[in-house]
């Protein structure tokens, strides 16, 4: 379980190398900043767990097979003005929902993934939806999409 850190940079290279919808600056892992206006947002808040464990005797000498759940919330509202975004809630939640799965379902699997040694493969989880955040911004309902995506690794 040593590819926590390694597991989170690696998405963050490759989220900044394919786009600009969210800025590097607005991506947070665990507890993301309260947005102070509306060119904080929109944001990402990446959260990262161990869902499996196995151990196993390889020939080259990794002895287990870790299952990461890496799951992503992008938050949005009307009007936002960060990153290259519309300021359209509803098309810039479907232009980050497309580039998350651009990043992360094109992995391509049992090759080393930027610092993450033995990765094996990445694929989406069901269950992604769009839902209302509990809090308002401004007077105004703040959306988040949260997907989550299998992440296994040899260790």
């Amino acid at each position: 379980m040593k590819n926590f850190d390694t597991i989170l940079s690696s998405f963050k290279t490759a989220w900044g190398a394919e786009n600009a919808l969210v800025p590097l600056t607005r991506v947070f892992y665990d507890r993301p900043e309260e947005p102070t206006g509306y060119d904080g947002f929109p944001y990402l808040a990446l959260f990262l767990l161990t869902a499996a464990y196995e151990v196993v005797s390889e020939p080259d000498g990794t002895n287990s097979l870790v299952t990461y759940h890496l799951t992503v919330n992008a938050y949005t509202v009307q009007n936002q003005t960060g990153g290259a975004t519309s300021g359209d809630q509803i098309t810039d939640q479907g232009n980050i929902q497309r580039a998350l799965d651009a990043v992360l379902d094109s992995i391509p699997p049992n090759t080393a993934w930027n610092d993450v040694a033995g990765f094996l493969h990445c694929i989406p989880l069901p269950g992604g939806n769009v839902r209302k955040d509990e809090t308002l911004f401004d007077g105004r309902d703040v959306l988040v999409y949260d997907a989550t995506w299998e992440i296994l690794v040899s260790e």
